[in-house]
């Protein structure tokens, strides 16, 4: 990985494979399940401050969705509902 992205990268920072995607994503803290899942033109470093809150309390889990952040663009430029759909079927951790 190419150091221009490993600076960007922490401990916690994790990679699966999701319909032929990389998906960068971070899971941080114990207790109660809470998923933070960001806007258009975003990434999982929008809640850096709200993981770092409720960490203490929940574990956390964030990642990048599609064609966002170190997930990179789906292997077919499709981004339409239906695949974000299945995106998030297909998320295991």
């Amino acid at each position: 990985m190419p150091n221009s992205i490993r600076k960007y990268l922490n401990n916690q920072s994790k990679f699966i494979s999701i319909q032929g995607m990389n998906v960068h994503y971070r899971m941080e803290g114990t207790g109660p399940d809470m998923v933070l899942v960001h806007g258009a033109f975003s990434s999982l470093h929008t809640f850096e401050a709200w993981v770092n809150h409720f960490k203490k309390s929940y574990r956390v889990t964030s990642f990048d969705l599609p064609g966002f952040g170190y997930t990179g663009r789906h292997p077919e430029g499709n981004y339409e509902l239906t695949i974000y759909m299945s995106f998030f079927e297909q998320i295991k951790y």
